[in-house]
């Protein structure tokens, strides 16, 4: 849940900078996957627009229980 967490403070902390037009409409985030399982390394490099999903179908991480994966802008 910690991940959760931080992962979700970073998403609206890009969505609230791209509002005030501090980020570029287009920016874009990477899933940056740490000590990558099977489930996150396919993820691991993935670049989408900061509002956009991920090819699992989620906005940032966690995938799983004990992801420590994150996000972070390219």
């Amino acid at each position: 849940e910690t991940m959760r967490a931080a992962n979700e403070g970073q998403s609206q902390l890009w969505r609230q900078a791209q509002a005030k037009g501090l980020l570029d409409a287009q920016a874009q985030k990477t899933w940056i996957a740490f000590d990558p399982c099977p489930i996150c390394l396919p993820l691991s490099g993935e670049v989408v627009l900061v509002n956009g999903t991920f090819s699992n179908g989620l906005d940032a991480p966690p995938a799983h229980p004990n992801c420590r994966c994150v996000t972070g802008l390219v």
